[in-house]
């Protein structure tokens, strides 16, 4: 299983039941942009997309505090 399959996986664990472990789960598989040096519309929509995960998850661990 690769890194993306695990985000992908935490990020529909997180929508079932958002929780602070889930979201924390989250924001420690979230390493930067998805190929950032890789140009194809394939990564491109990944890249969206993994950072739109990492960016709500981030905001439920922030509106905890």
């Amino acid at each position: 299983m690769t890194d993306a399959d695990l985000l992908e996986e935490a990020a529909r664990d997180f929508e079932q039941n958002a929780d602070r472990k889930r979201a924390q789960t989250i924001l420690s598989l979230y390493k930067g942009e998805y190929l950032s040096d890789f140009e194809a519309h394939w990564a491109a929509a990944k890249r969206l997309k993994y950072a739109e995960i990492y960016r709500r998850a981030l905001s439920f661990v922030s509106s905890l505090s």
